[in-house]
């Protein structure tokens, strides 16, 4: 009697480097995005909630996923998520921006004062980080007539034309 060598067994592909498989899901994710529809985007949310686990420190992809979650109505979620982009990367002007949107809808929702300053100070922040961010500017423009700052309004809307001469909206509101 002679024993049977075991069969050798099929060795596994070898992991990705974490780094390399965040990557790939952002890439996924941004590729569903474009597809646009309900279905993609929900898709792209698990892809970049995915990503973000494994590369948590990674303000790319939290700053997708916070607009992904704010085009898709979870609101807390996106504050949230924009906020972690805020203390990871303070000098991005779009997570202040996209800060400003979140709080803008709040304030529009249920009229509370203090959703409306906080709209206002990181809409000033993303301009003062960016000085052409039109639509910061845009944005500032109606929330600052609405603290009735009737100069720093029309100074909003000269800074949006400025930063986009040819843009109809920064146009009207000049």
């Amino acid at each position: 009697w002679r024993p049977v060598a075991a069969a050798p067994r099929p060795r596994a592909a070898p992991a990705k480097p974490r780094a390399e498989r965040a990557d790939a899901l952002y890439q996924q994710a941004l590729e569903q995005l474009r597809q646009n529809t309900i279905d993609t985007r929900r898709v792209a949310i698990d892809r970049l909630e995915e990503a973000t686990q494994i590369a948590p420190g990674n303000p790319q992809y939290e700053l997708t996923l916070a607009r992904t979650y704010y085009q898709a109505g979870f609101v807390r979620l996106s504050r949230e998520r924009f906020e972690r982009v805020r203390r990871l990367a303070p000098g991005d002007a779009e997570a202040r921006l996209g800060l400003g949107q979140v709080w803008r809808r709040d304030w529009l929702k249920y009229l509370e004062r203090s959703s409306l300053d906080l709209a206002v100070e990181n809409l000033r922040a993303a301009v003062r980080i960016q000085s052409s961010h039109c639509d910061a500017w845009l944005l500032l423009v109606p929330l600052l007539v609405e603290q009735t700052n009737f100069s720093a309004a029309a100074s909003a809307a000269w800074h949006a034309r400025l930063a986009d001469p040819q843009r109809a909206d920064a146009l009207i509101a000049y």
